[in-house]
């Protein structure tokens, strides 16, 4: 388990992020892409507090984008991962989505064709279904890959 330095507690920041964060993934159509589609990594801690929310992410060594007055978003995959390899053992609400985008991150790393990418979406489909508020339609990403490759 990697720790970054990070300089906060893992427990404290894992109880924080059960109550007010959210994880999921995002599958985006590009062109360029081999199968089309680019998978999207992100962590979001949730906090009606900009002084808050620029201290969090100096307490986590500066990951993430600009803290603006309601959040602090990381989509960096290696800062995703980094997080969730620090404060994610200690998760007790969101352990389903923290073990599913470890799943996706490894099914990402040998995914070849269009029906690796399919299970990617159904999975990414299911963490959003997991999560609380989720502006994703149930079952879009999936629906998309399916229609775009004819599967």
């Amino acid at each position: 388990m990697q720790n970054n330095n990070f300089k906060i507690n893992p427990q404290y920041l894992a109880g924080f992020f059960d109550g007010e964060g959210s994880m999921w993934i995002q599958i985006r159509y590009r062109a360029s892409y081999a199968l089309k589609f680019g998978i999207y990594y992100a962590l979001s801690f949730s906090q009606n507090n900009l002084s808050f929310n620029r201290w969090l992410k100096t307490q986590l060594n500066d990951f993430g984008g600009t803290p603006t007055a309601r959040v602090l978003r990381v989509t960096d995959v290696n800062q995703v991962f980094a997080l969730l390899d620090y404060f994610g053992p200690h998760l007790v609400i969101k352990t389903g989505q923290r073990d599913l985008m470890y799943e996706i991150r490894e099914l990402h790393k040998v995914m070849n064709t269009p029906e690796d990418l399919l299970r990617i979406a159904q999975l990414a489909d299911a963490i959003s279904a997991l999560n609380y508020h989720s502006n994703h339609i149930p079952g879009s990403y999936s629906l998309k890959v399916k229609e775009f490759h004819n599967l």
